[in-house]
């Protein structure tokens, strides 16, 4: 069914965590540095495909352990735009497809196309999480109570949030190309039993710790093998 979720009152610069899983991780891939990638992917240059009736190369990106997807990328020719993004699993499997059918470069978006063409459409909350940026620099002065003690080579911390309302902990990793999240929480969400799910290439999955009395909800959500997730998630410490 189609849904429509109009936004406004936000710099447009703004990216918030839930976008940048919306939009796939692989989007970031234009500001990745090849050398870093080479450390824990192969890259191949498979040859030229048409896409959205424009010419692209199509790279395979291949993980080098079996922690993280892979990726079957179609980029612009000209542009350098990302115009296609398959995530690869095991055995080959596509498990999430991007992909533009039809796009226009270099055109002025007239206001009256931003406006909402169904009625019923949603608005969408602005106040729900922090900018990406603002976590990105809020993290060093950030004191975090929570830690991985185990990570998959290569990723390392991205931002980190701790709401002062509800003490809920978010910490965001990357390898640079892969992100995920984890959430840590010590209200009612520490009463939800152990949850492992999945939904295409998204995976969740949950913990349940007792520290010094306190139950505590420990989620890993990402793009990411689901033994990943539990991995992560079953090595969480807390610092303080």
């Amino acid at each position: 069914p189609k849904r429509e979720v109009v936004r406004r009152g936000n710099d447009l610069n703004c990216q918030r965590l839930g976008d940048a899983m919306l939009r796939g991780t692989a989007l970031g891939i234009a500001n990745i540095s090849r050398g870093h990638l080479k450390n824990y992917y192969d890259l191949y240059i498979k040859g030229n495909e048409r896409v959205a009736g424009r010419d692209v190369t199509i790279i395979h990106v291949v993980p080098k352990d079996n922690f993280r997807y892979g990726y079957v990328l179609g980029i612009d020719k000209e542009t350098g735009l990302l115009l296609q993004s398959m995530l690869i699993g095991t055995n080959m499997r596509v498990l999430e497809r991007f992909q533009f059918v039809d796009i226009s470069i270099g055109i002025l978006i007239d206001d009256m196309a931003l406006e909402p063409t169904d009625t019923e459409h949603h608005m969408a909350s602005l106040n729900a999480s922090p900018c990406l940026d603002d976590m990105t620099h809020s993290s060093a002065s950030t004191v975090r109570q929570w830690q991985a003690s185990w990570l998959p080579s290569g990723f390392a911390i991205a931002g980190s949030h701790r709401s002062t309302e509800t003490g809920r902990e978010t910490l965001v990793f990357t390898d640079g190309l892969t992100v995920f999240s984890i959430f840590i929480d010590s209200g009612e969400a520490a009463n939800l039993p152990i949850i492992q799910a999945q939904r295409g290439a998204t995976v969740a999955f949950l913990v349940r710790m007792d520290i010094e009395s306190i139950n505590y909800a420990i989620c890993v959500v990402g793009e990411i093998p689901i033994k990943t997730a539990r991995k992560v998630a079953e090595s969480m410490t807390r610092l303080q």
